[in-house]
């Protein structure tokens, strides 16, 4: 099955956002889910929380200063796009996560599909709606 990476927003309390179970269980409908976190909190405390809400993989990627900055999520992102060769990236409908799509999208030469509705398979394309 191909990987699917979804960007996971971690709140301060290293917890995943709302938005990280249903990114995760779209990536599922995809292929295999693969989260990524970029967090200042306990890497572990992160990847057993997306493990239970049906990450696969988990990547955490954790800044040596502490500093969360746009760049820093991208390069991170980036990095395991380079690794994981998924089939599409799935990234929160906030500020942050549309700055980070756009980003990524240039350093990668991807597409980007915003304000998509649901994503469905169609023989080997992904569909956005």
């Amino acid at each position: 099955m191909s990987n699917v990476i979804v960007f996971v927003n971690v709140s301060a309390e290293g917890l995943p956002t709302a938005s990280a179970g249903a990114l995760l269980g779209a990536a599922s409908r995809l292929g295999t889910p693969v989260a990524v976190a970029v967090t200042s909190a306990d890497a572990e405390t992160v990847a057993s929380a997306l493990a239970a809400l049906g990450a696969e993989r988990v990547r955490v990627s954790t800044p040596p200063d502490g500093h969360l900055e746009t760049g820093v999520q991208v390069a991170a992102l980036a990095a395991a796009v380079a690794d994981e060769q998924p089939d599409a990236v799935l990234i929160p409908h906030t500020n942050e996560g549309r700055e980070v799509a756009g980003r990524l999208a240039l350093r990668s030469g991807g597409a980007l599909a915003v304000d998509a509705v649901d994503l469905r398979r169609e023989g080997m394309d992904i569909v956005a709606v």
